[in-house]
């Protein structure tokens, strides 16, 4: 999937400023803007398919629990901001 550069940067800043720049997870600061579905899976680069982690968040959201993660992203953001993928 090609990605339009300037449209990811957007996104990424908004992402930081919905999340305080912190992990939604632990509240560490965010290192990450992480895919909930991932591009390879023909996620896209939406305000409503991101969250902010931290380096060891985002590497267990690529574990094997990954579609566990998944459903925990979507609920964060039915929870607090009222929308989801």
């Amino acid at each position: 999937m090609k990605r339009k550069q300037s449209q990811w940067l957007k996104v990424r800043k908004e992402a930081a400023e919905r999340d305080g720049c912190a992990c939604i997870v632990c509240g560490r600061p965010a290192t990450d803007v992480h895919h909930i579905v991932f591009r390879s899976q023909c996620g896209k680069d939406e305000l409503n398919n991101v969250v902010c982690l931290c380096r060891h968040h985002h590497k267990q959201a690529h574990s094997e629990k990954a579609k566990q993660w998944r459903l925990y992203f979507k609920n964060y953001l039915i929870t607090h901001y009222g929308n989801s993928n």
